[in-house]
């Protein structure tokens, strides 16, 4: 019999139900924290709160609703830049928007628009005051990085690939439970049924490999075949800085 550990935190968080018409699903959305330490306190930001929670030793936990802060976007990230609290989280499909708070916690946060958009961002502020910023969260795209302005967090040339995944060397990266994909977790095929049965509300072992061609065009099923296989996803980048490196 296996056995698992955790360190839990005691602390409230949110839960998103999803009714797919033919189950309902319970998701935990506290997800991603992101913490900083601010004037002898720490603050950490998880997904879909609005706000955060205080602490004064990284055990009790208490929640703060913020002014000015997103809802509905994902993966937070903070980052402490000179007197300032930079916030951003993650939306696809629409640029993703900076906050500033100059007056952290009591104050306002202030939305800079932003020029693109990604995932599961992380935000570093260098010893020189130069700004950076890392996303990715994909099985399919590597993580990327580019340089901000510090003042107007408009992007400083082009975003650059860091790193992809690399199976082939690294052993930890592995898809599945226990980094393991079982046989029917492996299995391309079936993993197509469950999205048609899903769309479709079909049952499952009634889909076909018809009406699974008959809803994804060609260039969405070999798309779902790469995103549905046991390639490693890349994401959850983070920096720190160590002794000058």
């Amino acid at each position: 019999m296996k056995k698992y550990y955790c360190n839990p935190v005691n602390m409230e968080y949110r839960y998103q139900f999803i009714d797919r018409s033919t189950h309902i699903s319970v998701s935990r959305e506290a997800a991603d924290p992101s913490v900083i330490a601010w004037k002898g306190s720490y603050y950490m930001f998880p997904s879909m709160s609005r706000g955060c929670y205080k602490s004064d030793d990284l055990c009790q936990w208490t929640f703060m609703p913020l002014n000015g802060l997103p809802f509905y976007d994902y993966a937070p990230d903070v980052c402490v830049c000179g007197d300032a609290v930079l916030f951003c989280a993650s939306k696809k499909g629409a640029p993703c928007d900076y906050y500033v708070c100059a007056d952290f916690p009591d104050g306002v946060f202030q939305k800079v628009e932003g020029e693109f958009d990604f995932w599961d961002p992380k935000i570093f502020c260098d010893d020189d005051g130069r700004l950076y910023l890392y996303w990715g969260c994909s099985n399919l795209e590597p993580i990327y990085g580019v340089e901000l302005d510090a003042k107007t967090l408009k992007r400083i040339g082009e975003p650059k690939v860091m790193f992809g995944e690399n199976r082939a060397v690294v052993g930890y990266e592995r898809f599945g439970m226990d980094h393991v994909l079982n046989e029917k977790e492996n299995s391309i095929y079936i993993r197509l049924q469950e999205r048609v049965s899903v769309a479709t509300g079909k049952p499952m072992e009634e889909v076909t490999r018809a009406d699974i061609d008959a809803i994804l065009p060609p260039d969405q099923r070999e798309y779902l075949k790469l995103l549905l296989s046991d390639r490693p996803y890349m994401e959850g980048a983070w920096l720190n800085k160590y002794k000058g490196r």
